[in-house]
């Protein structure tokens, strides 16, 4: 690009410029041109949106909303100007706000294909997730440049709604759009173990750890597959760095959790369950996960106040009543523990924890048949749980069959 001066080059030529520079990856260098353009020509508003552009590229969250909003500032009638600002809010953790933003956009622009994706993404993080639905499908047929970005959004959507197969269909569309997509392969990975299918499911993962993440995204979404395949120490390590960006995700502060606590660290697991709900306090599982963490702790009243909170988020949870009750038998309070843990196995007859807790609440209680009962209803379900093997034979040689109670030390013995 010759010349120096504003005369010697035209806005076109700036944007050119900028838009090859981001072609090849050179974002810093993309960025430095458009500041340079903004200094040159404070009043121009797209210059500041491309400015915004490669700041949220960046993942330098809090300056891109800082210049997003000077683009719109100079020019409110912009769609573009409107969806962007939007994406850095919501970026920032601001969602709702975002999603307004961006709603505005499409008002302006209802065939802004960027606009529907982002809208989906904002809608997913909500909970609103046919209407996530149906914003990833309407980014879809509107061809999105990207299209692998709107299928992944599809396929996350569906998962969470519990269609399988058709998450399945989607993940393998993202990934044939785009073979080096982290996220793609991560949630095939999902799907395929989901769906008894683990050795196709252990290939995509392996193909996530090959590729070399290049967003904090990407990392994140690469520790999330390590923590689902049990590598808990890596999850951790892959997350650390990308956790202290400006970007913040409630799922990733939660899957972190989540791994700590399978290693036992339960208060490093309780501080990072506490930051993924300062970004998302409506999310009931993560305050169930983070009573489980101060029970672990023996912090049985903590526990119970995170119980009764994840109740009232989710009444029909019966992981939140399990571990109300778990809470108030470690509080002594075995009568009350019994109400919610019959309660839990009734909302999940088919969860083999459900009737273990009911079982312990019942032995408190000293009515160790029906805890015995309610132990062996759990080990029909999950007959590999060992820990219960051996509190059926205790409670089996209380109750006075030691044949039996020795039979059920033999079988713990063998898992």
């Amino acid at each position: 690009m010759g010349g120096s001066g504003r005369g010697s080059t035209s806005p076109e030529d700036w944007v050119q410029r900028g838009d090859d520079l981001e072609s090849e990856g050179r974002a810093e260098d993309a960025l430095a041109l458009y500041e340079r353009m903004t200094a040159a020509e404070p009043e121009n508003a797209p210059a500041w949106y491309r400015r915004g552009q490669m700041l949220l590229r960046l993942e330098r969250v809090d300056e891109a909303l800082d210049t997003t909003a000077r683009a719109l500032e100079l020019d409110p009638t912009s769609a573009v100007h409107w969806r962007s600002h939007g994406a850095a809010l919501s970026r920032l953790g601001r969602v709702e706000e975002g999603l307004a933003e961006n709603d505005r956009a499409l008002e302006l622009d209802p065939t802004d294909p960027q606009a529907w994706l982002n809208r989906g993404i904002g809608l997913q993080q909500l909970d609103r997730d046919e209407e996530a639905l149906a914003s990833y499908d309407r980014a879809i047929e509107l061809d999105h440049p990207r299209p692998s970005e709107p299928w992944a959004g599809r396929g996350e959507t569906l998962e969470k709604l519990g269609r399988n197969e058709d998450a399945l269909e989607a993940f393998d569309r993202t990934c044939d759009l785009q073979a080096d997509f982290i996220g793609g392969w991560a949630g095939r990975a999902r799907m395929l173990h989901r769906l008894g299918r683990p050795d196709e499911g252990s290939e995509s993962f392996a193909r996530v750890l090959e590729l070399e993440p290049r967003t904090t995204w990407d990392r994140l979404t690469r520790a999330v597959a390590l923590s689902n395949f049990g590598r808990h120490e890596e999850a951790i390590s892959c997350s650390e760095d990308a956790l202290k960006s400006e970007l913040q995700f409630s799922w990733a502060w939660y899957n972190r959790g989540c791994s700590l606590y399978m290693l036992d660290r339960y208060s490093e697991a309780a501080e990072a369950y506490e930051r993924a709900l300062a970004l998302d306090p409506g999310d009931a599982a993560t305050w169930i996960e983070l009573g489980w963490a101060f029970w672990e702790l023996g912090r049985h009243e903590a526990a119970l106040t995170k119980a009764t909170h994840a109740c009232e988020l989710d009444p029909t949870s019966s992981e939140a009543a399990r571990l109300r009750a778990a809470a108030l038998r470690g509080l002594g309070r075995s009568a009350e523990a019994l109400v919610y843990a019959t309660r839990s196995v009734a909302m999940h007859p088919e969860g083999a924890r459900g009737w273990w807790t009911r079982g312990a609440v019942l032995e408190g209680l000293d009515r160790d048949q029906e805890a015995v009962a309610s132990f062996r209803r759990s080990l029909a379900i999950d007959p590999s749980a060992g820990a219960l093997w051996t509190q059926l034979g205790d409670a089996l040689r209380f109750l006075g069959d030691h044949v039996e109670g020795r039979g059920s030390r033999c079988s713990c013995a063998g898992v």
